[in-house]
């Protein structure tokens, strides 16, 4: 929970959901941190289109929702 965020988020005690913060890294997402403060600035244009992200979203979801179940039969 970032220090700039203005909501409240209830992190519940217990959960039967995982939280993977992170995992997935989109290609479009070029920002850099900027050096005067926490905020980021786009570096490029985004070079992908809309279909090649949502192609690759997709295949990124399936691997890890193949290898979750593989590991855990629990899905």
């Amino acid at each position: 929970m970032s220090s700039r965020c203005s909501r409240v988020h209830n992190k519940p005690t217990f959960s039967q959901t995982i939280l993977l913060k992170n995992l997935y890294l989109n290609p479009n997402n070029n920002a850099i941190p900027k050096s005067e403060g926490g905020f980021v600035e786009q570096i490029n244009e985004n070079t992908y289109t809309d279909e090649q992200i949502q192609q690759h979203f997709d295949e990124f979801y399936e691997e890890v929702y193949t290898e979750v179940e593989d590991k855990t039969k629990a899905i």
